[in-house]
């Protein structure tokens, strides 16, 4: 018990330094935040010294807590009319046939099969809802036109996305 509060203490003192230090040089803290993750997770320090990785699970758990009280901060900024329009739908069905089209392709051309094709032209398809919102709402623009039909777009593209990644599996 000890050690998951250490692990948790642990954790969230980088994440406040990684939040000060990033603004200070004035950029959004969620650049910090996606930097450190790659520091001091499996990828760099989880590598070199794998005793001093953190428990992968509690890590998740916080990821995805952390994940939906931003999206939550975000909703409640946003106005559902304002986001959902026909030119936001548009961008993000343009968002979805550029990848999903460029990584099939792609894929084709490197030697493999039809169906991890498809599957790679999808995976292509996602983007980061949290990330994009998160940014916008650190720089003071959520509220611009602009912002709102990047998250309309980010929204309906990453829900198409997991649509097609559920029809995706019948194929094979």
């Amino acid at each position: 018990m000890i050690d998951i509060w250490l692990q948790l203490t642990l954790l969230l003192t980088i994440a406040v330094v990684s939040h000060f230090a990033i603004t200070r040089i004035g950029q959004p803290s969620v650049i910090g935040e996606v930097l450190v993750g790659i520091i001091i997770g499996p990828t760099l320090i989880g590598a070199i010294f794998p005793n001093l990785a953190f428990d992968p699970s509690l890590v998740s758990i916080f990821a995805q807590l952390g994940a939906i009280v931003l999206l939550f901060i975000v909703g409640l900024e946003c106005n559902l009319r304002e986001i959902y329009t026909k030119k936001s739908i548009a961008i993000a069905l343009g968002g979805i046939v550029v990848p999903l089209l460029g990584g099939y392709a792609l894929s084709i051309l490197m030697g493999y099969d039809n169906i991890t094709s498809i599957f790679m032209g999808v995976a292509l398809v996602a983007t980061s809802v949290g990330i994009t919102a998160a940014t916008l709402l650190q720089l003071g623009v959520i509220n611009t036109p602009t912002a709102k039909q990047m998250i309309g777009a980010a929204v309906v593209d990453d829900v198409l996305a997991m649509i097609i990644l559920a029809f995706a599996p019948s194929l094979a």
